[in-house]
């Protein structure tokens, strides 16, 4: 956040100056708005891929807990679905990565 004082002279309407004082951040409406909406962007991102490894790891659990219980062979099913899981998290958070390289130099192009 760069404060500042920012004073510009500018033509009014009847030509005569007019001079225009600013307090605060020196940047306009629209450049805060564009940086909010990238900053909501990016949490967005963030909490979902960490809402996707999570819904991964659970699932798995959950699987390899009901086929331990159903064909009593504890804890293996377990461990498998538990180690599918967590892979899945993983390729869910690189596949929202990449999709996220990909949009940014889609944007830059």
């Amino acid at each position: 956040m760069n404060l500042g004082f920012v004073a510009a002279l500018h033509q009014g309407g009847d030509s005569a100056p007019l001079l225009t004082l600013r307090l605060g951040l020196t940047k306009g409406p629209l450049d805060m708005n564009e940086e909010r909406k990238e900053l909501f962007r990016n949490l967005g991102l963030i909490s979902s891929m960490g809402i996707s490894v999570v819904v991964a790891i659970a699932l798995g659990v959950y699987a390899g807990l009901w086929l331990d219980r159903k064909f009593g062979t504890n804890p293996w099913f377990f461990y498998i679905f538990l180690f599918f899981g967590i892979a899945a998290g993983f390729r869910n958070i690189q596949i929202m990565t990449a999709r996220e390289i990909r949009r940014d130099e889609r944007d830059d192009a």
